[in-house]
């Protein structure tokens, strides 16, 4: 199996593929840091007329056979399900799958603590 990555595509640090084969980036493409790409995974423009390519932000996890087109941003610590197509934007930390993709999982709201008590202050005179 080929993989096409095109110098052109800017890519972070830390970019890691498993089984390189398959794996097509467009050259418009940007990927985050310390993402995570399996085999067979296209990601760029499509001959569906879709114009631009993907945007990825960090740590972003894509399994096996998956497709992601046209101009798009998949959100940090997003994971992108095997053979997954993808056309629409994803949130940090979702959880993404099917086809078309939907998403199925998102990451939880972090839970803000509550306020301290404010002391009541008397004036004593």
């Amino acid at each position: 199996m080929e993989m096409c990555l095109d110098p052109q595509a800017t890519i972070g640090g830390g970019l890691y593929i498993a089984h390189i084969g398959g794996v097509h980036i467009n050259p418009q493409a940007i990927i985050g840091s310390n993402c995570d790409i399996a085999h067979r995974v296209t990601i760029g423009a499509s001959a569906m007329g879709r114009k631009g390519a993907p945007v990825l932000g960090d740590r972003v996890y894509i399994g096996t056979g998956a497709t992601l087109v046209g101009k798009i941003k998949i959100g940090s610590g997003a994971k992108i399900a095997a053979n997954t197509l993808v056309m629409s934007n994803i949130p940090d930390g979702a959880t993404v799958m099917g086809v078309p993709g939907r998403i199925i999982m998102r990451a939880p709201k972090p839970v803000e603590s509550p306020a301290p008590p404010v002391a009541e202050t008397t004036d004593a005179k």
